[in-house]
């Protein structure tokens, strides 16, 4: 059952929350049936509401900003404070 075994949990949740993951957490458990698999899913939920502050939102802050992040690389172009783009030719990113 998670919670029970060797991992450091508060050390895991606190390197989580320090680096600003916001994202899903999943449980693989269950093999030993049901009473396990929800033993493990109300510590989580717990663990959620300790270094989480329990958020339920469906969206994933650090994930979007990662994605915005990649399809800047990606592009090439940068985006300015006030929200316009700049996108750099593909030909002068790759030295061609």
């Amino acid at each position: 059952m998670i919670g029970r075994g060797l991992n450091d949990y508060d050390r895991i949740f606190s390197t989580l929350v320090a680096a600003g993951y916001d994202g899903w957490i999943s449980i693989e458990d269950g093999v030993n049936g049901f009473a396990e698999l929800k033993a493990s899913a109300d510590f989580l939920l717990d663990a959620r509401d300790r270094w989480f502050g329990g958020s339920r939102a469906v969206a994933v802050r650090s994930h979007d900003r990662a994605r915005a992040e990649a399809a800047r690389t990606l592009t090439g172009g940068t985006t300015s404070d006030d929200g316009t783009r700049e996108e750099t030719p593909w030909a002068a990113r790759s030295g061609a």
